[in-house]
């Protein structure tokens, strides 16, 4: 074999690998999850009062409720997706978590917002995790990139400490 017919034959190799990589890149859908660590307060004056550690995000002042506001991250959507995301949190007895998701185009514009509440009666002996599912149909012919966020409304804590958390987020496509 001569170092030209090598060269060709190697040239022809990584051709045909470069095919099969583009390929298989084709859509596929990731699941992306993030903890609630990545909330933030959604007013500045608030940040002193969110408790952003051990992986959670959570109210501290005894007074009043706090807002956050959490990135949703999301891989490329495939050409009709029904992107879905799950909420994680735990409510203490007599709790409640309120939030609103939204999802954006890149020009800004918004799908319809989805509202959820999750609530632990005042009644109960022991904390409540949850685990709340949100489903965009944003349908065909929409764009393969949008952001999302949600906002959340936090209970006031205790003297004992955070009433309610988030754990996290994570999305499938």
């Amino acid at each position: 074999m001569t170092i030209k017919h090598a060269h060709v034959t190697r040239l022809n190799f990584l051709l045909a690998v470069g095919a099969l990589v583009a390929i298989s890149e084709t859509a596929h859908a990731d699941t992306i999850t993030i903890s609630g660590t990545a909330c933030q307060a959604s007013l500045g004056r608030q940040v002193l009062d969110i408790d952003r550690t051990g992986g959670t995000v959570a109210n501290t002042n005894t007074l009043a409720q706090r807002s956050v506001t959490c990135p949703i991250p999301f891989s490329p959507l495939i050409a009709s997706p029904n992107p879905t995301l799950f909420v994680d949190g735990v409510n203490g007895p007599g709790a409640t978590i309120s939030c609103t998701v939204t999802m954006m185009r890149p020009d800004g514009t918004t799908f319809p917002q989805q509202d959820f509440s999750e609530s632990n009666p005042a009644s109960a002996t022991a904390n409540r995790p949850w685990r709340h599912s949100v489903t965009f149909a944003i349908g065909p012919g929409a764009s393969a990139s949008a952001y999302a966020f949600m906002d959340c409304i936090l209970p006031a804590a205790n003297d004992r400490g955070p009433r309610a958390v988030i754990v996290g987020v994570t999305s499938l496509q």
